[in-house]
């Protein structure tokens, strides 16, 4: 599929969900979007043929790299994720959250929205999962991570994330990344963001094993990320029935 066909499938679906008065659709509505879900009530007249199957028949998440190196082994993990995901399971490439300005209320309005913000929130909305992987900075969430979350959280209660399952993988240093996934995993429940999280990924010195492009030296990285997105799967599978 070529590199934008994914993007084209968010855009198609987001103008579907504004012709229905749902610029920012509640899980509920998307999750109908797959023939596991039973779309009872979205008209997909709105879509070409191809384009609607493929929508009711793959699960979209979209993949976010918290770092910004070119030769970073998260990112590396998330182009890894995406040889691996199992039939049914569609990853993007990695989001690119650096277009994002840092978060300013004064430009959270329909008025003064940035086309980038605009961008992302439909990336997000249009998504049936997440999918992030988290350097650790300090202890805690990059900058342009953290930034990213702030943007696709507000407004509170209401904001493109609510619902959407979401799960968090780490290569860093000798820890591996157990604090930031620590901060995300205790973060993003509070904000209505489901976390899946087991078999828990956190790479020491995973620098050394994943290179950017999602190759490793270990098989035992490959088995542990495929495990991960089936979990993933089976709990946007439940998500999608959840009355």
């Amino acid at each position: 599929m070529p590199p934008d066909r994914s993007q084209q499938l968010l855009t198609a679906t987001l103008k579907l969900l504004v012709s229905q008065g749902c610029p920012y659709a509640t899980d509920r509505i998307l999750r109908r979007r797959t023939n596991r879900c039973a779309p009872t009530t979205t008209d997909w007249k709105h879509l070409s043929a191809t384009d609607a199957t493929e929508l009711r028949t793959t699960f979209q998440v979209l993949a976010i790299s918290g770092s910004l190196r070119a030769a970073s082994s998260n990112t590396g993990l998330l182009r890894m994720a995406q040889r691996v995901a199992p039939e049914g399971m569609r990853i993007s490439d990695p989001y690119p959250i650096v277009e994002l300005p840092y978060y300013n209320q004064d430009l959270d309005t329909p008025e003064a929205l940035p086309a980038s913000v605009v961008a992302w929130r439909t990336a997000c909305v249009t998504a049936d999962g997440l999918l992030i992987a988290a350097p650790e900075y300090n202890w805690s969430a990059s900058a342009v991570l953290k930034n990213a979350i702030d943007w696709a959280t507000r407004p509170m209660g209401t904001h493109c994330l609510m619902g959407r399952v979401t799960t968090v993988m780490s290569s860093a240093g000798k820890g591996g990344g157990s604090k930031v996934q620590e901060y995300l995993v205790n973060l993003l429940p509070l904000l209505g963001v489901p976390i899946v999280n087991d078999p828990v990924i956190a790479i020491p010195m995973g620098m050394t094993l994943i290179s950017a492009d999602g190759t490793t030296t270990d098989p035992a990285v490959e088995a542990l990320v495929a495990s991960r997105l089936s979990a993933m799967q089976s709990a946007i599978e439940a998500s999608c029935i959840t009355p």
